[in-house]
């Protein structure tokens, strides 16, 4: 084919209209472009690489031979050869005479010929700052790459450089698609396989505490008639029947608070609401949890205003908000401490609060001790699994109060917590989700 300068403008933009229909296909850009330039010219051979930051081939082709390992080849090529040097230059070489140029003696044996010429090419972006490559063409005659012959592939290589970055560009953002395709479907199977394993426990869960609630009754009947049987007077028996049926009190209000913690996780409405005396549900309180603090000769203090309105709550479930309280207090106050239970009108409705002289929470620790599973660690710590607190926040937000705590280490905490007084306020509560779950 016959190189004339009036026919190379159409060439190039023939050229560059071939590379567009490749599709973004780096190695059919690469392969394409380097048959076309090879048959441009009328040479017989023809090597091209991309490489990457690290100068290692990532795309190549290979016009006119064949080789089974192309390893070995492109490494000589682009360490030792004319590609080498190509790339090392970052511009045009010509070869006149294979045979006797010492840039030429170094390529691999594939690339020998007895006798002929050779021209280099560097592959470079739209702004010919950034290398993208070499590309190699060889021609059996000696001296045969005239400086027009050059000029047109020169620019063949920045038309092929251009159509290069930019399907480079379109590989990489669809290599990025594919990983974050990936990773997006192995997220959303874990979370699928997490929504199953929670949907299970839950249902497992609540299997268990209601399996608990009937022998845990049963056993409280059997306790109840047990007392009667002894009758009498005041002996260690009876002691022990009654310690064993507040024991067993305590376990039905712990089934009954971790039934409500999974109800109140999923969103589901307080329906027992009904007017309460929070006085008489604090004195209640109090007592189903005097055994402990009484073991523990602590003093427990009971301060109200005695002109508490009336409230409409689940009164069992703010019964048992107030007994973790005053428990959790005491299991954190030394021997011979004190417990305040305090309940005052308040702008909000009704403020009740538990205070201790225990150990008190470090500043950092106060917005988690809410956090299902979260308890505060120090030595001789009570052991626990970090429910009950988690259960007092799920209930007061339930009621469309607020609950939070107020400490100081070694002097002690108080934790409040406020309930509505508006019984339309409070009634628009109901059909509120809990805030925060976890």
């Amino acid at each position: 084919m016959g190189l004339e300068e009036r026919g190379r403008d159409a060439w190039l933009a023939k050229f560059a209209a071939t590379l567009h229909h490749q599709q973004f296909d780096v190695a059919s850009i690469l392969r394409t472009a380097a048959t076309h330039m090879t048959e441009l010219v009328g040479a017989n051979q023809a090597g091209a690489a991309i490489l990457d930051e690290h100068g290692s081939p990532t795309h190549t082709t290979l016009i006119g031979y064949h080789l089974d390992d192309e390893a070995e080849f492109w490494t000589t090529l682009i360490s030792q050869g004319l590609m080498g040097f190509v790339l090392h230059g970052r511009r045009v070489i010509i070869v006149r005479n294979i045979s006797t140029d010492p840039r030429w003696s170094s390529n691999p044996k594939a690339l020998v010929a007895a006798s002929g010429s050779a021209i280099g090419l560097p592959l470079r972006t739209a702004d010919r700052q950034a290398l993208l490559g070499a590309l190699i063409v060889i021609h059996p005659q000696i001296d045969y790459f005239t400086a027009l012959k050059a000029n047109t592939l020169e620019a063949a290589g920045d038309v092929l450089g251009a159509a290069l970055e930019n399907a480079l560009f379109v590989e990489a953002l669809q290599q990025r698609e594919a990983a974050y395709r990936d990773a997006f479907e192995r997220a959303e199977a874990e979370r699928n396989t997490l929504i199953r394993d929670e949907g299970l426990r839950r249902d497992l869960s609540a299997m268990i505490y209601h399996d608990l609630r009937n022998p845990l009754q049963n056993i409280n009947t059997s306790l109840s008639g047990l007392g009667r049987v002894v009758g009498g007077e005041r002996t260690v028996a009876h002691d022990l029947i009654d310690l064993a049926i507040r024991s067993t009190q305590q376990m039905t209000r712990m089934v009954k608070g971790l039934l409500d913690l999974e109800r109140l996780e999923g969103g589901k409405a307080i329906m027992n609401r009904k007017p309460a005396s929070v006085p008489h549900l604090l004195s209640e309180a109090v007592e189903l949890v005097r055994p402990i603090i009484d073991y523990s000769d602590q003093v427990v203090t009971l301060e109200m205003d005695p002109n508490l309105p009336t409230v409409l709550i689940d009164a069992d479930m703010v019964q048992r908000v107030v007994v973790n309280l005053v428990e959790n207090a005491a299991k954190h106050t030394p021997t011979g401490g004190r417990i305040t239970v305090k309940a005052a009108a308040v702008e909000e409705g009704i403020c009740v609060s538990v205070s201790d002289t225990g150990s008190g929470i470090p500043a950092g620790l106060r917005e988690r001790v809410f956090d299902k599973f979260f308890r505060v660690r120090y030595q001789n710590a009570p052991s626990g699994f970090g429910l009950g607190l988690a259960f007092c926040r799920l209930a007061v937000e339930a009621h469309g109060g607020r609950i939070w705590v107020e400490s100081e280490v070694d002097r002690g905490s108080t934790f409040a917590f406020t309930l509505p007084v508006n019984v339309k306020e409070a009634t628009q509560d109901m059909r509120r989700v809990p805030a925060r779950a976890k």
